[in-house]
């Protein structure tokens, strides 16, 4: 029924969708494919992956791959006009938000808490006359292997977290959370985890200046 929804609703506004949907792939009520005017669009989902309730994914001319068992939760919203890569094995909490303009990269085993925002994005201001909320500057975002950003955390334009990073809530990064590091504060400052694995790094390290 989804596919043939988002189908229906690609023909209205004269739009065009591949969709590559497993076969178990589960949907709550009220998720939804919405297609943007006029786009061509793919979205996949892997095996074992679950669109829990009013979950939104934005088709606006881009790419979504979503892999195995990505689990997304109550309210997210996906707004693709990239190409949006989530590896598998990835958990999207409550009301999270993924605006991909260019690229996004989620790695395997990621996973979100609530209210999580993440935009590869920004508005600026390039004279006094052109409104702001048309001019737009894009860039990517990349999100580490098995890390872990709490709630209400904000990645930004630009911002690379590395693999078994942890990112506390409220915090902004945009820049760089090396490997096996914890992010706080805004804008971000980090330092190294006591993994066993991890090679000893600065005590304190502010790695997240602007691009």
């Amino acid at each position: 029924m989804l596919i043939l929804r988002t189908r229906r609703r690609a023909r209205r506004v004269h739009s065009t969708v591949e969709l590559e949907l497993a076969r178990d792939l589960k949907c709550d009520r009220g998720a939804i494919i919405e297609v943007w005017p006029r786009t061509h669009s793919r979205l996949s989902v892997g095996t074992g992956s679950r669109l829990r309730r009013n979950v939104v994914i934005q088709l606006k001319g881009g790419t979504a791959e979503l892999g195995e068992r990505v689990d997304v939760r109550r309210g997210t919203r996906f707004s693709v006009a990239g190409h949006f890569t989530s590896e598998g094995r990835n958990i999207y909490g409550d009301f999270d938000a993924v605006h991909c303009a260019n690229r996004v990269i989620v790695r395997e085993m990621a996973a979100f808490s609530e209210y999580v925002v993440i935009a590869d994005s920004s508005h600026t201001h390039t004279d006094p006359e052109n409104w702001f909320y048309h001019d737009v500057k894009a860039g990517t975002v990349e999100i580490g292997r098995n890390t872990w950003l709490a709630a209400k955390a904000t990645i930004a334009r630009g911002a690379v977290v590395g693999n078994c990073c942890v990112v506390a809530a409220n915090a902004v990064v945009i820049g760089t959370v090396p490997d096996n590091h914890f992010a706080s504060g805004n804008p971000c400052e980090v330092r190294p985890l006591p993994y066993s694995w991890a090679e000893s790094a600065p005590a304190s390290t502010n790695r997240n200046a602007p691009r």
